[in-house]
């Protein structure tokens, strides 16, 4: 060791320093690679694993010219490096390809041995004038080789410039790497610059200090930008998972609107059949009866059920327009009172009746959608008792001062509705599923919509639903509804 020469001991400190930064770069790319899976990451950890390989053969071949005087091994390991960084230039196209979302054809370890065993065969063709005995020959030897390192370096460079001048995917990612692969070739360049100064019997200290230098910036250089692209490349990826879940969502809104609406304008026609029976029975009845005060009240049958088929129509057009819904106060007892007679008719052969509270049951909704309400469950109703019977709507005004279980509904004041009718109960297996929309036990005589209209209609307007049945004894359908506020005292 105490016959090496100054430039000897700064060469092999640099070439240490150099494994170290390429190793240190090597694992934190691994690292990424592992963490984000992503096939870019995967290539250029594998790229930076080839030259931390070439970088401790390099450590090798300082070695042997240093320390064994053995220049022609010296320059045969150098030979390994340069073949191990031409092998790497595969895994540069295939990063770049990854990075573009090209389509390449030919395996990467496939290329990755062909260029690998090129840049062999034509540094190892060089190395040979080694052994002649003109000096001359092996200065040129010396150029030769680094001439040779310079081209495999240069060569990522090209094909990251040419893949960002041609656009495409995560272009400034690829610009990114290719000033990173720049920064490697101009270091290669300089080396090439002092192999014509080997005739020299000593370099100035700041010349090879200069050239250690920039050669460990050009390594941590390429290291930092492969990080950054990592790291944008992770960012413009999410940016676009996150537009395709955007648009992905959009989507899923349009549809879940679709099927709303498709829902709403099947409530809307169970609504307005029942509508339609009440204008039909009404109709009938005038035309029956000679009586000018009968045909009068039966006209203004028809008319009141004609301006809440009219009201539902408007709220499945507020819908499609995506309106919003029209908020009323009103006496939920003065508006079943309205829809007395429409009721009964709806009623049939059955027996109605109406309880009312002492105090008003005000409550805030759209109006028509309170009609529904009343209108499903007493169709409901009336469905359940074919051979007659009595339907019994109670309205009260009550206080929860807890949560209401099952309803879900917090504790405070409501308006609650009860409609309870004597048919033939609900069967326990069935009683699960009469709110689905759809769920219908009355084979070609029921939609399946009346019950999930009303359950759904309650819900939006902040309230909840709750039944009891038992078989042969009847049904009662309880709901709450928020006390309007300020329309009662406390």
């Amino acid at each position: 060791m105490n016959d090496l020469s100054w430039f000897d001991v700064i060469n092999l400190g640099a070439t240490v320093l150099q494994l170290a930064v390429i190793v240190a770069f090597a694992v934190a790319i691994g690292g990424v690679w592992r963490t984000s899976k992503r096939p870019v990451m995967q290539a250029l950890a594998s790229y930076w694993v080839l030259l931390g390989i070439g970088a401790l053969v390099n450590v090798g071949s300082s070695v042997s010219g240093a320390i064994l005087k053995d220049r022609p091994l010296s320059l045969t390991l150098t030979t390994i490096v340069v073949a191990l960084q031409g092998a790497a230039v595969a895994l540069v196209s295939d990063a770049l390809a990854v990075l573009q979302e090209r389509d390449e054809q030919v395996a990467t370890k496939r290329r990755a041995i062909v260029y690998g065993l090129t840049a062999l065969l034509i540094h190892g063709a060089g190395v040979l004038w080694f052994y002649t005995p003109d000096i001359t020959l092996r200065i040129r030897v010396v150029l030769w080789s680094r001439s040779v390192h310079f081209l495999v370096l240069l060569a990522p460079a090209v094909i990251a410039w040419r893949a960002y001048a041609r656009g495409g995917m995560n272009r400034e990612v690829v610009r990114l790497l290719a000033v990173g692969w720049t920064a490697l070739a101009v270091r290669a360049a300089i080396e090439l610059g002092f192999g014509f100064l080997v005739g020299r019997p000593r370099l100035p200290n700041e010349v090879v200090i200069g050239a250690i230098i920039v050669n460990v910036l050009a390594m941590m250089s390429m290291g930092v930008v492969t990080l950054l692209a990592s790291a944008r490349e992770e960012n413009d990826v999410l940016q676009r998972q996150s537009a395709l879940l955007q648009q992905t969502q959009q989507r899923l809104a349009r549809a879940e609107r679709l099927e709303s609406l498709g829902r709403l304008a099947g409530g809307v026609a169970h609504d307005f059949n029942n509508v339609l029976c009440v204008m039909q029975l009404a109709a009938e009845d005038g035309l029956r009866h000679e009586d000018a005060t009968r045909k009068n009240a039966a006209l203004d049958e028809v008319t009141g059920a004609s301006e809440r088929g009219r009201d539902l129509v408007q709220q499945l057009l507020s819908f499609a327009r995506n309106a919003p819904e029209k908020s009323e106060h009103f006496d939920a007892c003065e508006r079943i009172a309205t829809m007395a007679r429409m009721v009964e008719r709806l009623a049939g052969r059955n027996r109605f009746t109406l309880t009312r509270p002492p105090e008003r049951a005000m409550v805030r909704m759209d109006a028509s959608q309170f009609d529904q309400i009343v209108l499903n469950l007493i169709a409901n109703a009336r469905d359940a008792m074919p051979g007659g019977g009595t339907i019994t709507a109670e309205v009260s005004v009550v206080d929860r001062p807890w949560p209401v279980a099952p309803l879900d509904v917090p504790a405070g004041r409501y308006v609650m509705l009860r409609v309870i009718d004597e048919g033939e109960g609900i069967p326990p297996d069935v009683l699960p599923h009469i709110f689905e929309p759809f769920y219908t036990t009355k084979d070609d005589r029921g939609t399946g919509l009346g019950l999930a209209t009303v359950h759904s209609v309650v819900h939006r307007s902040g309230g909840g639903i709750t039944v009891t049945s038992e078989l042969g004894r009847g049904t009662a359908f309880e709901i709450l509804l928020p006390v309007a506020d300020g329309e009662l005292p406390a």
